[in-house]
């Protein structure tokens, strides 16, 4: 009841999922004093007191009439409100995330039957790269984390949340929408051939795991967690990956920046083969907004300084998150400067959130709500595209190299990559592939 009433949170079938799939180091974040009371005034006061109650039995002629007549109210009540069936049974699930405790109970039942019944991995039909494929080709993944369009420069923000990246020639592309409003569901469409239309039955092999056994190097590094098994080339934590740092000065580590240490080194040494790296950001995941940049990005004040949101201004709120995209900014323009340093080497950068936040409009904080009853602004989400020369003219890209029909989601991201190292599989579809339009060069 705390996370329903602080934070305006449905607890649906996914919801659970996502609560089983987090960190404890995530989960302590929210164990303020607001939590603690919540639980003593909602939870064990009402518990004691029902306890202490003594239990007067009816008699039986009493129970024996009960029964015919709660019969009767509920035929009745049942009869005069049958107009509302249709859309009762149209937002059962969702309106199961707000029964309790039918919410927890049932859900955590569901997820554990779910979790038990492992579906094996369905293998991707073998693929060829083409004659016009890139040898050395580098593609680059950027997962955001909870970022929404609304507060990035260029999808409309007045605030300059971007003043890097823009420089940079970052590419947005217009109105994109995710699958899902939480990370788990959201990954799971952006590494899979089947994007929002993959099917609950069929555990399809992911992105990444797909291209390392076509022959690509793929390379995975998370600061955050809830993507799917990766068999990859090297898989590496964040925590993994700053240990390295003890014994020297590595620079700037905060939060997502460590997730670029070394990887320079790493890309040198697969210089001459395709390359495929995912880097699975922290982001903007609230509600502790104010811990994810450190104090020299703090642009906006004054900031939020709560897990609690629903006490913080409006104003402190909007200024702790936009601080947490004004770092993401800073990440990629850090990115596209390390992949710089080769620029003969054809390079392509995507950034894609997995999904938006909510930070107090309709009484709604962060995000996870049922796609039927979400906000746009937990839909709606950045996703931004970078190419240096060496990638534009290998694939001979035209100016207006998106369709302008074409409808922007998390589907793009699978056949856009497979495009880009132009491997012939039966499960490419040119139609979401952002550079299905250019010719390749011979």
């Amino acid at each position: 009841m705390h996370f329903m009433v602080r934070y305006g949170v449905v607890i649906d079938l996914a919801m659970v999922g996502n609560v089983f799939n987090t960190r404890v180091s995530e989960a302590s974040v929210y164990l303020g004093f607001t939590f603690f009371f919540d639980v003593a005034f909602f939870g064990v006061l009402p518990a004691w007191l029902i306890a202490m109650q003594k239990i007067i039995f009816p008699r039986f002629l009493f129970r024996l009439l009960i029964a015919p007549f709660s019969t009767f109210v509920f035929l009745v009540w049942a009869f005069v409100t049958s107009s509302t069936w249709p859309w009762i049974g149209e937002h059962s699930k969702q309106l199961g995330g707000l029964i309790l405790p039918w919410n927890y109970v049932g859900n955590t039942w569901m997820h554990v039957s779910n979790s038990i019944d492992v579906k094996p991995v369905e293998l991707l039909p073998d693929g060829d790269f083409g004659k016009s494929s890139i040898p050395n080709l580098l593609t680059i993944l950027v997962i955001g984390e909870s970022a929404r369009s609304a507060n990035f420069r260029q999808y409309g923000y007045e605030r300059d949340t971007q003043p890097y990246t823009i420089e940079k020639g970052f590419v947005p592309l217009p109105s994109p929408r995710s699958c899902t409003t939480y990370t788990s569901g959201s990954l799971e469409c952006i590494l899979s051939h089947m994007g929002n239309k993959r099917s609950s039955f069929i555990n399809y092999e992911p992105l990444q795991n797909y291209l390392s056994r076509m022959g690509v190097h793929v390379t995975w590094r998370t600061n955050n967690w809830g993507e799917p098994k990766s068999i990859v080339d090297l898989y590496q934590t964040r925590s993994e990956i700053v240990s390295e740092c003890e014994s020297y000065n590595c620079g700037d580590i905060y939060e997502d920046m460590g997730l670029l240490h070394g990887l320079e080194v790493l890309l040198e040494k697969n210089g001459a083969r395709r390359d495929f790296v995912v880097l699975h950001q922290t982001g903007s995941h609230g509600s502790n907004y104010f811990e994810k940049y450190p104090d020299s990005f703090e642009v906006f004040s004054p900031v939020c300084r709560s897990i609690q949101l629903d006490l913080c201004s409006r104003q402190s709120l909007l200024n702790s998150y936009d601080n947490t995209i004004a770092y993401t900014d800073y990440f990629l323009f850090k990115l596209s400067e390390l992949v710089e340093s080769k620029p003969n080497r054809p390079t392509l950068i995507l950034y894609v959130s997995d999904h938006g936040e909510s930070l107090g409009e309709s009484g709604l904080y962060l995000h996870g709500t049922p796609n039927v009853m979400a906000p746009d602004v937990q839909r709606n989400i950045p996703f931004l595209v970078w190419t240096n020369e060496a990638f534009q003219s290998a694939k001979r890209i035209k100016s207006k190299w998106l369709r302008p029909e074409a409808e922007v989601n998390q589907n793009l991201v699978f056949h856009s990559v497979v495009g880009a190292f132009d491997l012939q599989t039966p499960v490419y579809n040119p139609e979401l592939d952002l550079f299905e339009d250019v010719e390749s060069a011979e």
